[in-house]
């Protein structure tokens, strides 16, 4: 009999909320006699060559260039030169540092982002970075990600653009958040670009490249390094592009892994912090690690990757709520399956005269009767369970079903 030792995770999200980027201030601009885009932004941006700031915020122009201008049309302009993106969600440690900066800064929610900016998350840390257009990247811990926005002379829309420089990053449905216009990432010598798909992108510090394409529309994935058409990988496939070398042809995903039997519904403690998740899962014979992602209200939490010898995870220090928990399988070669089934689970502070059932873990208090301890285990009987929570007494009912 083996018996596995849980992975202990301290978390933080009391400051964790998704607003979306900032709204953009915009105005209208009548055409005037003469106009073109690059007298515009020259005349609203002062550089001529922002004349793709139009073209974003302007659809109706079309494909066709040069855009021809009618006096009178009404044209929706920012007011100044927008960012290109923002950090909407902070999980921890997360900084930033623009590119004319010598020295990192925390990121908060909110910080506007332009092209050169460079994002990083530190171990058990998340990000969530939302671009003008609505695309939506999760960066997990330990990533590295670099704003490349759109250069001056990209005439029309394209996907917004970043190279990832280390780590791993995720995108949702595009249709979660509105109809964006893509993403565009490079990282080590490999290029991948979609629209409406969910997606992870991963780099490792050999430079190999991994795409799994989890759900929606397909992935390109070409090599930077070597010439060729791109790769389409459709969803529930995935493909790896070693540094200097083609992508490989796609492959099936992993199959995701399976929550075990036992975890409570509700985790009892004698405030959120303290109360304690666990909970255990099994996946495919190819697993060669976890991932471990934890929500509220569809806003990321807490991401860890864990070793493949510790399917179970025990887990502190949420404020009270309702969270989401899924885990995914990674295989040898790097792919990433698709999540779990959502696992609900409601952290609850306790109270006096609450009623817990049989068994019930309950952190942050111990038995009035017993030694101190971190923690203490309902009895089997149902009665009076008399506790002390820090400096507090307090008597709780355990009983059946609740």
């Amino acid at each position: 009999m083996r018996i596995i030792t849980p992975l202990f995770l301290l978390l933080s999200a009391s400051s964790v909320a998704w607003a979306g980027h900032p709204p953009i201030p915009m105005e209208d601009y009548v055409i005037q006699k003469g106009d073109t885009c690059a007298s515009i932004a020259k005349a609203r941006y002062g550089d001529g060559d922002r004349y793709d700031i139009i073209h974003d915020f302007n659809p109706q122009l079309g494909a066709a260039l040069p855009h021809r201008h009618t006096p009178g049309d009404v044209l929706r302009l920012p007011i100044g030169i927008p960012p290109d993106a923002w950090v909407t969600a902070v999980v921890r440690r997360v900084e930033q540092r623009a590119a004319s900066a010598s020295a990192w800064q925390p990121a908060a929610q909110g910080s506007p982002l332009k092209v050169g900016h460079r994002v990083s998350t530190h171990a058990r840390s998340a990000a969530e970075l939302t671009f003008k257009d609505d695309a939506t990247v999760e960066l997990l811990e330990n990533t590295l990600l670099v704003v490349f926005g759109r250069s001056a002379d990209e005439a029309q829309v394209r996907p917004q653009r970043a190279r990832l420089e280390q780590g791993s990053l995720r995108s949702r449905l595009a249709e979660l958040r509105g109809e964006a216009l893509g993403l565009e990432i490079t990282a080590g010598t490999a290029e991948a670009s979609w629209d409406a798909s969910a997606t992870v992108m991963s780099v490792d510090g050999e430079g190999l490249v991994c795409v799994s394409n989890h759900d929606g529309g397909e992935v390109a994935v070409r090599s930077t390094a070597v010439p060729g058409r791109p790769v389409a990988v459709p969803a529930g496939q995935g493909t790896r592009v070693p540094k200097g070398r083609a992508p490989e042809p796609p492959r099936p995903l992993p199959a995701p892994p399976r929550w075990g039997k036992g975890a409570p519904a509700v985790a009892w403690g004698a405030d959120g912090p303290s109360a304690v998740i666990t909970a255990e899962w099994a996946g495919p014979p190819e697993a060669a690690a976890w991932r471990l992602d934890i929500s509220k209200a569809g806003v990321p939490v807490a991401s860890a990757e864990l070793p493949l010898d510790r399917p179970t995870v025990r887990l502190t220090g949420l404020p009270a709520g309702q969270y989401a928990l899924a885990v995914s399988t990674q295989d040898r070669s790097g792919l990433v399956s698709r999540p779990s089934a959502l696992k609900a689970i409601e952290v609850r502070a306790l109270t006096a005269g609450a009623t817990v059932p049989p068994g019930a873990l309950i952190g942050g208090c111990y038995a009035a009767e017993g030694p101190p301890a971190p923690e203490v285990v309902a009895p089997a009987a149902p009665g009076a369970l008399a506790l002390r929570c820090g400096d507090a007494a307090l008597t709780v009912n355990v009983g059946g079903a609740e």
